[in-house]
């Protein structure tokens, strides 16, 4: 990790040593890295700053940065840094934050039901009506009916308070790893198209759903890829490393593959009706507690008007957070939404192209084709192993 940290740096050194508009090969010959190296790191920088391609008449490319990517490249890590640590002060924060929604329902719930029993054993002892033990376990049991309201043998998660944070705070996000989708599926395309594609096929499949040249550069560096030009002045992106497969490696991926990257939409909790129901119920019943308690005490008396004043107030909020949690929830299901028709729109115009595009999209066929007659593109099948680690290698070499 340290070496490939010290060969990038050669590489943003060169560049700027070189005037902020390099080749491959220029940066090879300034630091002694391999054309393929020097090309990974070309394409790691320019996603990372910006950079852009150029493209000579005679179809070699260039790649340019700004004079001061090198202060752009440092802004970059140290935002990172700080996004970093803020995210890790948020998290531990949040966990913090919803420890303590549980202690506070815990006491807010324990102080409404002993002053709701106290308030009922005084008006028996004022009716001169004697209270049994039998009467005060029935008043017990309506607490416990409510408290498990709902709960029947097809619950799965028993844990009440566990799912009062997950109405809450919720349960982080689908469990749909996009990113990672998203590479799979784009390194299945690259596959699929023989190591050769175009920026209007990679779009449809990309988080962003960005369009043009430049929103390939985080694919080339991911998976080594190489831009070319083709005889009509086509721009296409080569991966060498992706043509080279196992014997019968493609009959184990699924038949069919999507036109597009569809991002899941972000689910308002993972527990079920009836696992949401009794967290509802006792939380009205909380609120309703907290408001009929504020309400006595500021009128028979004047002491705990601001304990209970808090106590009603966590009540309220314990009601109106998950109603802005859904409310939030459903602004950003709308723009994952949004990203989905865009990314699908993508695909509808990859699939009928214009003009310009059937050219391109025909220079990458080409190529393609050539590549496989150069043998670029190949599987590495078992009558072709010369050598194996699972046999000595006297016995191979006869």
């Amino acid at each position: 990790m340290k070496d490939k940290e010290e060969e990038k740096q050669k590489t943003i050194r060169a560049i700027n040593d070189l005037g902020c508009r390099v080749t491959a090969a220029d940066v090879a010959t300034k630091t002694g890295l391999s054309l393929s190296d020097s090309n990974k790191y070309l394409n790691l920088i320019a996603s990372e700053v910006g950079g852009h391609l150029e493209v000579s008449s005679l179809g070699d490319i260039a790649y340019k940065f700004s004079n001061s990517f090198q202060n752009v490249y440092l802004a970059t890590g140290i935002k990172a840094s700080l996004q970093y640590l803020l995210n890790r002060l948020a998290t531990i924060l949040f966990f913090i934050f919803k420890i303590s929604f549980g202690l506070l329902l815990l006491i807010s719930l324990t102080v409404v039901v002993c002053v709701i029993m106290s308030f009922m054993f005084m008006t028996s002892a004022t009716s001169n009506k004697p209270s049994s033990r039998r009467d005060l376990a029935l008043d017990l049991k309506v607490f416990h009916d409510l408290l498990f309201w709902g709960t029947g043998k097809s619950s799965t998660r028993k844990n009440f308070f566990l799912n009062c944070f997950s109405v809450l705070f919720g349960d982080g996000g689908s469990g749909d790893n996009v990113e990672e989708k998203q590479w799979q599926l784009i390194a299945r395309l690259i596959r699929n198209n023989d190591g050769v594609v175009t920026s209007e096929q990679l779009a449809p499949y990309l988080i962003k759903s960005e369009t043009g040249e430049d929103s390939v550069f985080p694919v080339l560096s991911r998976f080594d890829g190489t831009p070319e030009v083709s005889e009509r002045g086509s721009i296409v992106y080569v991966f060498p490393s992706l043509q080279v497969s196992a014997e019968n490696q493609t009959q184990s991926e699924p038949a069919v593959f999507p036109q597009y990257l569809q991002e899941a939409e972000q689910p308002f909790s993972t527990l079920t009706k009836d696992e949401i129901n009794p967290v509802i119920g006792l939380a009205c019943f909380n609120f309703l507690g907290t408001l009929w308690l504020a309400f006595t005490v500021h009128r028979l008396v004047r002491i705990y008007q601001m304990q209970v004043d808090i106590l009603l107030a966590y009540g309220l909020l314990f009601v109106i957070i998950p109603m802005l949690r859904w409310a939030y929830l459903l602004r950003g299901n709308a723009s994952i939404s949004s990203r989905n028709h865009r990314r699908q729109a993508l695909a509808q115009a990859i699939a009928t192209p214009d003009a310009a595009t059937q050219i391109k999209l025909a220079d990458r066929k080409q190529l393609a084709e050539a590549n496989k007659l150069l043998g670029q593109s190949h599987s590495v099948v078992a009558e072709s192993i010369i050598y194996t680690t699972d046999k000595d290698a006297l016995e191979q070499e006869f």
